[in-house]
Order: structure tokens, then sequence, then C-alpha cells
């Protein structure tokens, strides 16, 4: 894929609450599938902790990155993810699947 081509990324964020951020319900943290169109590995890191910043987490890491060709070739994700991956545009660059708390 050249520099300029943005591609399918895939990831999985660990993020926690900011203050009076009531997303995760008193949960500590969670790990949440993400999706989105980026060139690089680097630029879909920095779009995810972007993305999930504006809805008032923290993002600890993003871990499991890799490149899918299109979301059909995408064989062992959750079809909800699949389906929202289907949706990416320029206008709508980044997606995100539930959430899954832990307590510490």
């Amino acid at each position: 894929m050249s520099t300029t081509e943005k591609g399918f990324w895939v990831g999985v964020a660990e993020v926690i609450p900011r203050a009076g951020n009531e997303l995760l319900e008193g949960a500590d943290g969670a790990y949440v599938s993400v999706v989105g169109l980026a060139r690089t590995k680097t630029e879909f890191t920095a779009n995810a902790k972007f993305a999930l910043g504006a809805m008032d987490f923290d993002v600890l890491d993003v871990d499991e990155v890799e490149f899918i060709s299109s979301p059909e070739h995408w064989v062992n994700a959750d079809p909800i993810m699949r389906e929202r991956a289907a949706t990416l545009s320029a206008k709508n660059p980044f997606e995100c699947g539930s959430f899954h708390c832990y307590r510490n």
C-alpha cells in the first residue's frame, strides 16, 4: 500500500475513563475493538487515540494492530465490526465496537 492511499486497519484499544465520563458505568477501564482508515499503523494508532479521546477516554494502549485488505477479508472479525468497517469513509474514518469493561 502506498503512503498516500488509506487502507483498513484494526486493533484493540485499552481505555480508562476521564473524570466525569460515565460511559463505563463505574468500571476502571475497558478493551474495545477499533477499525479505521489510515495510511500507516502509526496514523491508525494516532487516529484511535484522537477519536477515543474525543469520547473522554485516555488510551493506555492500542494493540493487535493489523492491516486488512477489505472488510470482506476480515474473516475473524465480529460481524458487527465487519459491518462497521464497511461503512468507513473520508467523512467517517473510524469506528469502535462494544466496550468490554474491567475493574481493578
